[in-house]
């Protein structure tokens, strides 16, 4: 496959499960078994991709499993606030305050890991931050105490970021 198909392919999935987790989210009188049924399914199904992608296990050092005990755990608070999300803010407002993510990942990534800077890629950033105040506004202490959907739609795209 090409990198274009498997872009393509993640864009759908990851379109219809917005969509899906959104509509559960809503309707879900308890978000949380929901999270719970998604993630148990993701593990159940993530052996899968050896069969599509067999990797060699890399040497585990002490670096690598501290990342990987810091990615359990900032991926577990994603999942387990991920539905609140899902229940308190519109499908597509959502979906553009999860584009910071990729900027919070792309600014660690600068700094952290001495990435490239770019004018192509600060008017990227420029143009998603935009985006973000453009629909939602500047979050004031205020609005995010009265938006609970807020407030969670800030909190996992930063552990997204990560």
């Amino acid at each position: 496959m090409t990198w274009l198909t498997l872009s393509l392919l993640a864009l759908g999935v990851f379109s219809a499960y917005d969509l899906l987790s959104r509509y559960l989210g809503v309707q879900s009188k308890n978000p949380r078994a929901f999270a719970a049924v998604y993630n148990t399914v993701v593990v159940l199904l993530c052996p899968l991709l050896l069969l599509i992608e067999p990797a060699k296990v890399p040497q585990i050092t002490f670096p690598i499993f501290i990342l990987t005990i810091v990615s359990f755990v900032v991926w577990g608070l994603f999942g387990r606030l991920e539905y609140f999300a899902h229940k308190h803010v519109e499908a597509s407002t959502l979906t553009i305050i999860l584009k910071l993510g990729p900027v919070i990942t792309f600014l660690l990534s600068v700094f952290a890991l001495g990435e490239s800077l770019t004018l192509a890629k600060v008017v990227g950033l420029v143009a998603i931050v935009g985006a973000n105040i453009f629909i939602i506004g500047i979050p004031t202490r205020k609005r995010l105490q009265q938006e609970k959907g807020l407030l969670y739609a800030l909190i996992i795209t930063v552990l997204l970021g990560i």
